[in-house]
């Protein structure tokens, strides 16, 4: 009898136990957030005005609380939050942009911005390379597992320099130490402000744009209703007008 009263409480006691903890949402990952979130605040807090960015960590993050998750976004290296990704276990990545090699990788779920990427120079030494041909052998710097790397390979680059942010490849670019700094348009401002640099310090090179947009993406292992959620509280958060309030206070 008192072994089955044993049994009995210490089930009783494991299912309260259980009961007492968190739920274990996916993983909600952010990154390249430097120059754009407020000062010593954890979780990381978008800065009014800051650009894109901080409209996207802004939108997940309302994204949360639309789903009741408690839990925040990790602020994490690019490299990381792909390999994550890829890990076969269910995640999340706010702002990634589309590409061909990264289609069939992730689920694609919401839109989230536009943007041009830009292969800045600098007017110190200014070049007149104006096809990817041309410009094959002029050293560039890219982060590693971005979009900028992956184009600049695609182009057909041959000294490719790789960098841990793009703060480092504009110092790098304003030292003449590569000749080429590919990024996104809408970050050029955090990033030059990150590097301790003037807008003076780039200037757009004559080689051809590429259009990019940014999206909200899940791991291939992210289940269905879980995806299914996520879009429900993007639309919800669409129409009730919240969007367009994150929008013009983030991103004005």
């Amino acid at each position: 009898m008192m072994r089955r009263l044993l049994v009995w409480g210490l089930s009783l006691a494991s299912t309260y136990v259980l009961a007492q903890e968190p739920a274990r949402w996916p993983a909600v990952y952010v990154h390249s957030l430097q120059g754009v979130t407020l000062h010593d605040t954890s979780p990381p807090m978008p800065r009014p005005g800051s650009g894109p960015r901080a409209f996207s960590l802004a939108l997940a993050q309302a994204l949360l609380q639309q789903l009741g998750r408690p839990q925040g976004v990790s602020d994490v290296p690019l490299a990381r939050a792909l390999k994550a990704l890829d890990a076969r276990q269910p995640a999340w990545l706010v702002g990634l942009f589309r590409t061909p090699a990264r289609e069939l990788r992730y689920q694609w779920l919401v839109p989230l911005y536009r943007d041009t990427l830009v292969f800045y120079q600098s007017p110190l030494r200014p070049h007149d390379a104006t096809t990817w041909q041309q410009a094959g052998q002029l050293p560039v710097c890219v982060v590693h597992g971005s979009a900028p790397e992956e184009y600049a390979l695609q182009f057909g680059f041959q000294r490719v320099e790789h960098s841990s942010s793009y703060a480092l490849c504009l110092r790098m670019l304003a030292a003449g130490r590569v000749r080429l700094a590919p990024l996104v348009a809408g970050d050029l401002k955090a990033k030059l402000q990150e590097a301790g640099l003037s807008a003076a310090a780039v200037q757009p090179s004559l080689l051809p744009t590429v259009a990019l947009e940014s999206y909200l993406v899940a791991s291939l292992a992210t289940p269905a209703a879980e995806v299914q959620a996520w879009q429900q509280a993007w639309q919800q958060l669409v129409a009730s007008g919240a969007y367009r309030q994150l929008r013009q206070r983030y991103w004005p």
